[in-house]
């Protein structure tokens, strides 16, 4: 039933003041919070679409909810479908806005050199990678200028930057760990021979004193940390980070294994550069706000929802 009143739905000329939109979640449970808060909208996350856990162990906004199977949506209709990035999730994304004849919206975090999003050194088996670039769904939000011009020229859609302005969190100033992303898979981090039992680590970003970034491509905790004025550690290779070196946002260094050496924390501490970097960090970040994001969101979401649609 869920195509059919789809299809009449949105043949009506009546503006929808509240939307259903399913998300199509991949460790982006900080950006889905940030969507819900900001917007007056019901969010659903349907188990039964993706074989990924939807949700991490965060509490969620109150108008996000989490269903197994599309039925158990009470409004009998979804306005909109939201995936991010254009990796395996997206073709189940993709086949649910098929069959229920909605239009699909891919939020981008990776560049079309990253392609997708990616560990530090980890190997890409991408047997087509070509597919990608026509994976532009009705609309595309990238995070970030770069990530919008490495698309554009490849996607025949609605595109649009809107960027992910980070988190404000309350930090334990009696903690002082390094941040590892608790998405990194386990094998990446231990391929890269970083030594996460000396006890400098943690997956919590309050109790963080600086983030060792092992990702390809940003991320929401990126942007979190830059939010809080926690210093960015980032080794040699990181395709998509190369703006925020050439602006003096992160500290490079040359291995992700330098910490395997407790003293070299330290020496990092009392670098006489890591407070402006810091504080460039913050004040670039600081240019995007929540109400900004929201607003931004409200007007893509109502162009794409207001307006016939029928999938072909």
């Amino acid at each position: 039933m869920f195509a059919i009143e789809n299809i009449i739905r949105n043949a009506s000329s009546e503006e929808k003041e509240k939307l259903t939109i399913l998300l199509v979640n991949e460790t982006m449970d900080e950006y889905c919070s940030m969507l819900a808060n900001s917007l007056p909208h019901d969010f659903y996350l349907v188990t039964g679409i993706a074989n990924f856990p939807q949700w991490g162990t965060e509490s969620k906004p109150s108008n996000i909810h989490i269903v197994d199977f599309m039925h158990e949506i009470p409004s009998r209709h979804v306005d909109a479908i939201i995936v991010f990035n254009r990796g395996a999730m997206y073709e189940r994304a993709e086949n649910a806005s098929r069959n229920l004849h909605v239009p699909l919206i891919v939020v981008d975090f990776a560049s079309s050199i990253t392609k997708v999003p990616c560990p530090l050194h980890a190997t890409l088996n991408l047997p087509n990678p070509e597919v990608l670039y026509g994976r532009s769904g009705d609309a595309c939000v990238a995070n970030s200028k770069d990530v919008s011009r490495s698309w554009i020229s490849q996607i025949p859609c609605l595109s649009v930057e809107i960027n992910y302005p980070g988190r404000t969190i309350q930090k334990d100033q009696d903690a002082n760990f390094i941040l590892l992303d608790n998405t990194l898979p386990k094998q990446s981090v231990e391929g890269l021979g970083v030594n996460v039992n000396n006890g400098l680590y943690t997956n919590v970003i309050e109790k963080a004193s600086m983030y060792l970034y092992l990702w390809h491509n940003k991320n929401t905790m990126l942007y979190d940390c830059m939010r809080n004025r926690i210093p960015v550690i980032v080794p040699k290779g990181s395709q998509d980070l190369g703006d925020l070196a050439s602006q003096q946002l992160c500290l490079v260094v040359e291995s992700p294994t330098m910490f395997n050496d407790p003293a070299n924390y330290e020496q990092v501490l009392k670098f006489d550069g890591l407070p402006q970097l810091v504080e460039n960090a913050y004040n670039y970040v600081s240019k995007f706000t929540e109400e900004e994001f929201g607003n931004k969101w409200n007007n893509l979401l109502g162009h794409v929802c207001n307006k016939g649609f029928v999938r072909n």
